[in-house]
């Protein structure tokens, strides 16, 4: 199976070295316990390491709440400092 690397290293240890091509990788989990933020995170390095384009889609988290987080807002403020949109 081809896998292909996720530009997170530590993350990408943990998942045999990527996820499977032509993929959909589901994040669940209870309430508190990082999915919006790796998602953040994800987001960040897949537009700053790779230059590709990516987009951020969540349900239950407001514009307001997403960026109040202090440990999403550095890394939203690098995204910003890039010229990208969140």
């Amino acid at each position: 199976m081809n896998r292909e690397p996720i530009s997170i290293p530590e993350f990408n240890e943990t998942i045999e070295n990527g996820y499977p091509n032509n993929d959909i990788v589901p994040f669940t989990g209870l309430n508190e316990t990082g999915k919006t933020t790796f998602g953040v995170h994800f987001l960040y390095w897949t537009v700053v390491n790779d230059a590709e384009p990516a987009v951020c889609t969540t349900v239950k988290e407001t514009h307001r709440n997403y960026r109040y987080d202090p440990y999403r807002k550095s890394i939203l403020r690098k995204y910003d400092a890039k010229g990208c949109k969140t």
